[in-house]
């Protein structure tokens, strides 16, 4: 899943054919972007007026027969979901690679979270390292995989 309301995401790359991909857009996203998913073939669901609607939007994913999605994201979208209580697990993977500063970012972004609002279950590991180290494409050291299920679904 993407949320992709304002239609930035340069579409290089669809998918490897085992997974189905689909796109968060609302109602102001660009005529033109989504033209464009439309093209390459990548479906998309309209949730929301002026921002996507996470909520209706994994709703609307639930609807369609999807159970499970997995995101590696960034911590603005980490953080919404976990804030509206859509997640479930999260799955942290620590990559060789160290990225750090005050502006630095985080695996969820924002205003702060307290343990005690935000419960849901979570496991960590440490890939191994690569013989040529690079930063991840994110920016971050930590790329978390946050499992969010379905409203309709008991998130």
């Amino acid at each position: 899943m993407v949320a992709d309301g304002r239609g930035r995401v340069d579409w290089q790359y669809t998918g490897d054919g085992r997974r189905i991909l689909h796109v968060l857009v609302c109602r102001s996203t660009p005529a033109g972007y989504l033209q464009r998913l439309r093209d390459l073939e990548v479906g998309y669901f309209v949730v929301g007026d002026e921002r996507v609607d996470l909520r209706e939007g994994l709703r609307s994913l639930g609807e369609s027969g999807i159970k499970r999605v997995v995101a590696d994201s960034g911590g603005t979208l980490n953080a919404s979901l976990l804030r509206q209580g859509l997640v479930q697990y999260i799955d942290v993977v620590t990559l060789p690679g160290l990225v750090g500063g005050a502006g630095a970012p985080t695996m969820f972004d924002g205003p702060e979270l307290t343990a005690a609002r935000h419960r849901c279950g979570w496991s960590s590991s440490t890939s191994p390292p690569t013989a040529t180290p690079s930063a991840p494409a994110t920016g971050s050291a930590v790329e978390p995989q946050v499992s969010y299920s379905s409203p309709s679904q008991g998130a």
